[in-house]
């Protein structure tokens, strides 16, 4: 649960980014590492070429995106936006996840009408501040939708690009983590430089 106290204090998007993550991400994909792949190739071109969302409407793929870049956010590095998130948790709930899409498409539902009564406009239309606020307390109200989302935010953004998510490997910038290349015995990343060998995707 994230302390209801955060969203009264300046916002830090990064540490709202590790009350979220925790390790339930690594379970889930620990789960269905396998089943992503089926998605993989869609939600590739979906997110490459900025085409339509095909199972959520436009407008719902919009506050989608917006959730999935608060709770992941972009800043001085990459987020969920750039890794394409919101494109392969729609494609994914076309497939796989298809469960789920009663639970997403009704907590956008709820999500949209609490900031419309409450602000008059979508959440995609609030600053910061103000997204983080809404989102700690659907946290509360509403665990079902939150945590699948938070869910698919993470293994879109964070999975291995040929599963489809974490687009031009924004997820892995944000972990900073240096991607290389494999090396066969007897050679390995401590005599690389030795070889010439340069680091590389």
């Amino acid at each position: 649960m994230i302390d209801q106290t955060k969203a009264k204090r300046p916002v830090d998007r990064r540490a709202f980014v590790r009350s979220v993550g925790g390790v339930a991400g690594g379970a889930w994909l620990s789960l269905h590492f396998a089943a992503c792949q089926d998605a993989a190739e869609q939600a590739r071109e979906a997110a490459a070429s900025g085409s339509d969302f095909s199972i959520l409407t436009a407008e719902e793929g919009r506050q989608l995106e917006a959730v999935c870049a608060t709770l992941i956010p972009s800043g001085e590095t990459p987020g969920a936006r750039e890794a394409g998130a919101a494109h392969f948790i729609d494609t994914v709930l076309g497939s796989f996840e298809a469960g789920s899409l009663p639970t997403v498409r009704e907590g956008l539902e709820a999500l949209a009408e609490r900031v419309r009564d409450e602000h008059g406009v979508t959440f995609a239309d609030l600053d910061t501040e103000q997204q983080v606020a809404v989102l700690t307390q659907v946290e509360e109200d509403d665990p079902g939708f939150f945590g699948t989302v938070r869910y698919l935010t993470i293994c879109g953004t964070f999975c291995h690009p040929d599963l489809g998510g974490n687009r031009d490997r924004a997820g892995w910038t944000l972990l900073g983590m240096d991607v290389q290349n494999a090396y066969q015995p007897p050679f390995g990343y401590y005599d690389r430089g030795h070889h010439g060998d340069e680091v590389g995707p």
